[in-house]
């Protein structure tokens, strides 16, 4: 968040770290990445999941600690944050979720442009989406179903009407972005 607080000083940020969970691989039957918990102001992660995710996790869960209470906003102040980041991990982790949420979206919407999209990705982007589906798959159950519902709730009760799906809506933000051409150049195993 340093690197963009100089352009955009809403993302000034004391220095923070993102705590691991221990019990990561348990937490995993849950289903969650990682979670606030806005009494600490601490931001928690599972460690246990496969890596092309973290740093965009760690980043969403770190904009939660300077404000982003929505899902939608906290998850568009990660991309941005994981974008402009000096490590590529964080830049290729942040690329590597918008493309999951563009996906999964399009796949919904129009299978033939999905079909011609997934051409276009690498051979490695191929093996980390298939490598956080075989890993979540490992934990699906009745545990996860019961987390997801109670975060369904939590998210509805504090007034994201959508709930779990209101992460999603980053990709409204990111289009957004886009469009006004703003957005800098993916990786290029992500274009």
């Amino acid at each position: 968040f340093q690197s963009l607080e100089q352009e955009f000083p809403v993302f000034r940020m004391p220095q923070r770290r993102a705590k691991r969970v221990y019990l990561s691989p348990l937490w995993s039957y849950t289903g969650i990445g990682g979670m606030y918990f806005p009494f600490f102001v601490e931001a928690n992660i599972n460690t246990d999941v496969p890596h092309s995710g973290m740093p965009a996790t760690i980043l969403h869960e770190l904009a939660h600690t300077i404000g982003f209470a929505r899902e939608e906003d906290a998850e568009f102040a990660a991309f941005l944050a994981g974008i402009y980041h000096p490590d590529p991990d964080f830049v290729y982790s942040s690329w590597f979720l918008a493309y999951r949420y563009l996906s999964r979206t399009l796949s919904q919407v129009d299978r033939d442009a999905w079909i011609r999209l997934n051409k276009r990705v690498s051979e490695d982007v191929k093996r980390d989406i298939d490598a956080v589906q075989a890993y979540w798959s490992r934990f699906r159950g009745p545990v996860q179903s019961v987390s997801r519902s109670v975060n369904h709730a939590y998210l509805r009760s504090n007034m994201q009407k959508d709930g779990v799906m209101s992460y999603g809506r980053v990709l409204d933000l990111i289009l957004g972005l886009h469009e006004d051409q703003r957005l800098p150049t993916a990786p290029s195993d992500l274009k």
